[in-house]
């Protein structure tokens, strides 16, 4: 008798096994499917609706010195804010520059202090005195982005009537999409519709939501820059030589996931 009472209770045992394993089974299945759905849904967008939010409020319009608009930035931390370097033309030596900035009363004006002013890499990082704001994350490694869908973050208002693909909110925030071609150390070239007043904007891999790069220029400037020995840096002239050789189109970024960059970002 004892022995088929154990008998009994490990084919019990087991068949309460087999029920939990279906019943997990089930469950990945539905959340698989659920992530499947969301990502046909997602292709849709230039950027999925749940990431915009966050990458518009980590915006920043940059201003010239007589406050007309010069380009893009956006914050990576919540007191730092990355923009391209030739958007600060206008402020010389300036310790402080005027921008415009996403809060909790709206789109304000602000000012931010320079913190780096890089010409090789034309990279300029400056930071924010306010009080904490939103800010986006740089992906771990943007090779891993390989050909899948990018979005550059922009403030051209006159875009929104010429490119209809181009999500446009009413404040002139709008997000261009845009394909990755190639990838270098430090450099990506991707293909896009962005304008000339979009420089320094983020390249955000649609899917994550995450930073890939800051947009810089188009190929074509690039070129030029090249051959006129623009680049002091030798390092810098030869990423910038290898990634766009072969391109007459297509836009340059910078990649900011390398540690050197984030070292001269962050510290």
């Amino acid at each position: 008798h004892q022995e088929r009472r154990q008998a009994a209770a490990q084919q019990a045992a087991a068949a309460g096994a087999s029920q939990g394993d279906l019943l997990q089974r089930l469950v990945d299945l539905e959340q698989s499917n659920a992530r499947l759905e969301q990502e046909v849904d997602d292709s849709h967008y230039t950027l999925p609706p749940r990431h915009v939010e966050p990458v518009k409020k980590s915006s920043v319009l940059i201003l010239n010195d007589d406050m007309t608009s010069a380009g893009v930035g956006f914050f990576v931390s919540p007191k730092i804010v990355v923009t391209a370097n030739h958007n600060l033309t206008s402020y010389r030596n300036a310790t402080s520059i005027n921008v415009k900035v996403f809060s909790n009363i709206g789109f304000v004006s602000a000012n931010l202090t320079v913190k780096v002013r890089n010409t090789d890499l034309d990279l300029a990082v400056l930071t924010f005195a306010g009080t904490q704001h939103s800010h986006l994350s740089i992906i771990s490694d943007a090779s891993s982005v390989g050909e899948q869908r990018l979005a550059v973050t922009s403030f051209s208002i006159a875009i929104s009537a010429e490119l209809s693909e181009i999500q446009f909110e009413g404040d002139g925030f709008a997000l261009v999409p845009a394909q990755m071609f190639k990838i270098s150390s430090n450099h990506i070239v991707y293909q896009s519709n962005v304008f000339s007043g979009d420089s320094g904007g983020a390249v955000v891999f649609s899917k994550e939501g995450k930073v890939v790069a800051l947009h810089l220029e188009t190929v074509n400037q690039a070129h030029e820059e090249l051959e006129h020995n623009s680049y002091t840096l030798g390092n810098v002239a030869n990423s910038v030589n290898s990634i766009i050789r072969g391109f007459s189109q297509g836009f340059l970024g910078l990649r900011l996931d390398s540690q050197a960059i984030q070292d001269l970002i962050f510290n």
